[in-house]
């Protein structure tokens, strides 16, 4: 498979996935206020309305009351100095909501983070990333994943890349 076992995905993600990530992410540093940007990634929604696809199956009213309470933490969401914190804060204002909101959490952490200039430094595992993580023979048992726990030759991209990536091709790993 060449020097790089993983460099067949990386290509096929620049080519179907990068644009779509970036388009998100400055849709979201571009939205005129932080309130702005929370109740649009609190309902899972970018242009036009339209609902993110990892959000398609979440209850509308369900969002509503992540949008709430997500609005009811601003103050705290403002002050965030690491994705990390965000990602905390996240989770603790919603998980009364779902019973395991992992992949809300994060998909709404980075894009209010992407308005807060903040990037995630270390893998967040949920579903899908936990999948392929242990389908590369990765320790799943935390909440995350250091990327120098990674292959090499996944090191060089962001974790949220990283993330991306083990997710959409868990099953090819």
């Amino acid at each position: 498979m060449g020097q790089n076992r993983f460099e067949k995905f990386i290509r096929h993600y620049d080519r179907h996935h990068r644009t779509r990530v970036r388009d998100e992410a400055n849709w979201f540093l571009n939205q005129p206020t932080l309130s702005d940007a929370i109740s649009s990634a609190a309902r899972a929604r970018w242009r036009n309305g339209e609902k993110f696809d990892h959000q398609w199956r979440l209850k509308n009213s369900d969002l509503l009351l992540a949008e709430e309470a997500l609005l009811a933490a601003e103050q705290a969401i403002a002050g965030c100095t690491s994705f990390d914190m965000l990602y905390n804060i996240v989770f603790q204002a919603v998980s009364h909501i779902w019973k395991n909101p992992e992949l809300y959490c994060y998909d709404t952490a980075l894009r209010i983070g992407a308005r807060l200039g903040l990037n995630p430094d270390k893998v967040y595992l949920h579903r899908g990333t936990r999948a392929g993580a242990r389908k590369l023979g990765l320790n799943t048992r935390g909440a995350t994943l250091a990327t120098s726990a990674l292959p090499e030759g996944l090191r060089g991209l962001d974790a949220s890349e990283i993330e991306d990536i083990l997710c959409i091709y868990k099953d090819q790993f």
